[in-house]
């Protein structure tokens, strides 16, 4: 605990740090499994799908994608997209990764 912070404070901070890694284990998680999906699904169709130039997301709505937030998830680890891909196809060694932490 740092000099001066109160005790509810650091909880919070905490929990939101463990909420921030569920997310990010949760996200690689489900990755895995829409890419081991048959490529003719329309959940795995949506990996590669690209918006008309014209599309806009509605008010309200945030900024980064789910895809944006996947590749900036996979960035520090150095793994790519495309090579998120072929370790995520090895069903076992993609569940090693996330449960280890590696793609946190």
């Amino acid at each position: 605990m740092t000099a001066g912070a109160a005790p509810s404070s650091v909880g919070s901070r905490s929990s939101l740090l463990q909420d921030k890694v569920y997310c990010k284990v949760h996200n690689s998680m489900l990755f895995g499994h829409l890419i081991r999906m048959d490529e003719s699904a329309d959940a795995r169709r949506i990996l590669t799908t690209v918006p008309q130039s014209d599309w806009r997301r509605p008010v309200g709505r945030p900024h980064s994608s789910w895809m944006a937030t996947l590749k900036n998830d996979l960035s520090p680890h150095n793994l790519t997209y495309e090579g998120a891909i072929e370790m995520a196809l090895d069903m076992p060694l993609w569940g090693l990764l996330a449960a280890s932490g590696a793609t946190r």
